[in-house]
């Protein structure tokens, strides 16, 4: 997270393509399903929102299969935040309702960049809906496994929608 620390998304999106490709061709899983949630950050402070939405779909799907919490977090956590730019605030809301209450065992962000663009992207969803904290208080009760399907189905519009409009620049998970 160092470029993406200092500002620099094109060398962070390269810097992990690389580390994911290093993970799979050593057959390290671990690894690889926290590869994607970084390289899905990098796409998105890089701008491609499709990208993005694909790497953290891939890794909330990896992270659920090895029962890993903390990535899936961070996956969900990308996700809301994407949720956020594209303008759905109840279900960022609920997803990051729920990423608290699992920030709880597992701990705050992992990274200065991933710390500060949650606390940015909750807080644009907070002044977005004012004093309606509905969402919130829905997504802290959520069960993970309905946090993560509401998560997928997100990052699945998310990608079509920023294909549609040119947000997409391609880079995906190859298995």
């Amino acid at each position: 997270y160092l470029a993406l620390d200092h500002g620099n998304a094109e060398r962070a999106c390269t810097l992990f393509t690389e580390a994911l490709g290093l993970a799979r061709d050593f057959g390290d899983q671990s690894a690889r399903t926290g590869f994607l949630h970084s390289l899905g950050d990098a796409l998105r402070a890089q701008g491609d929102a499709g990208g993005a939405a694909r790497q953290y779909q891939a890794g909330l799907l990896r992270a659920q299969g090895a029962h890993d919490v903390r990535v899936a977090t961070e996956c969900l956590t990308g996700i809301a935040g994407l949720a956020t730019q594209f303008g759905r605030h109840q279900v960022a809301a609920r997803l990051f309702g729920a990423v608290e209450t699992l920030r709880e065992t597992v701990g705050p962000p992992g990274s200065r960049y991933a710390e500060e663009r949650q606390a940015r992207d909750m807080a644009a969803v907070r002044d977005a809906l004012g004093t309606e904290v509905g969402a919130w208080a829905t997504g802290r009760a959520l069960p993970l496994e309905v946090a993560v399907s509401e998560a997928l189905a997100l990052a699945a519009e998310i990608v079509g929608e920023a294909a549609g409009v040119g947000l997409l620049h391609g880079i995906s998970e190859t298995s």
